[in-house]
């Protein structure tokens, strides 16, 4: 059976096997699967999950690693990346960018929502923009796909630049 991209080859589990020098019982013990499971991945019949791809490895002294079209290895996106108002990530399909501090919206131009804006200003709480649209594609086509979202720190910096040229 030809291996596809989104199943783990049998010769990687036999790699897996031989690197951590355990019998297919041996490791499906390890594991907490049957034999049987262990000799379906070496034959390609099922594939195992990631969760288990990585357990099997580790035994073996091994590691997956993510790498680029380049060779050269890609990092997870770091947990420090900045979060909405409710707390939440944003999604990783998007692009961010801090266009100025934040804004209460539906309060244009009243005393409230200057007040609102002065004390994000004072407290470095940018107006996080995230792209979605054809200009993003644009941007992307020249500059590459961003490697992650920018920290709250470079949001920050990025506004107070801005607000430096003007």
């Amino acid at each position: 059976m030809a291996e596809s991209p989104s199943t783990v080859g049998p010769g990687l589990v036999r790699r897996a096997r031989r690197a951590a020098d355990l019998s297919q019982r041996d490791l499906a013990a390890r594991l907490g699967v049957s034999q049987s499971t262990v000799a379906r991945w070496e034959t390609g019949q099922s594939s195992p999950t990631l969760y288990l791809v990585e357990q099997m490895l580790a035994l073996g002294g091994l590691r997956l690693t993510l790498i680029d079209s380049a060779g050269e290895p890609v990092a997870p996106m770091r947990e420090d990346a900045p979060r909405d108002r409710a707390g939440r990530r944003y999604p990783a399909h998007v692009d961010l960018d801090a266009l100025g501090w934040w804004m209460p919206p539906g309060l244009h131009l009243t005393v409230e929502w200057l007040d609102a804006y002065r004390r994000a200003a004072e407290e470095r709480i940018p107006r996080i923009r995230f792209e979605r649209s054809s200009w993003r594609g644009i941007k992307r086509g020249l500059l590459g796909v961003p490697d992650d979202h920018p920290t709250w720190a470079e949001l920050v910096s990025a506004v107070e630049t801005r607000k430096a040229r003007h």
